[in-house]
């Protein structure tokens, strides 16, 4: 569970810094509905952690749906 939330938290932060040192970063990449998204989201997760040590096969398929909304939306934006 701790992963989980430790690999958001370094894919927001570590990811682009490293790419902002090959070459500076354009803000139109990262905007505000992802970030919201992104936090939604981890708080979805934080809430299946206190469901038990295993996703449930609901939660399984609320988040495959939620990944899947999210590509859709990114594919048609």
């Amino acid at each position: 569970t701790g992963n989980i939330i430790g690999s958001n938290i370094f894919n927001a932060l570590a990811i682009p810094g490293v790419a902002a040192l090959v070459a500076p970063l354009d803000r139109g990449g990262v905007g505000a509905a992802d970030l919201g998204i992104m936090i939604v989201i981890s708080i979805m997760a934080l809430g299946f952690m206190y469901t038990g040590s295993r996703l449930t096969r609901a939660e399984g398929a609320l988040l495959l749906a939620a990944y899947v909304g999210y590509c859709s939306w990114l594919f048609v934006a």
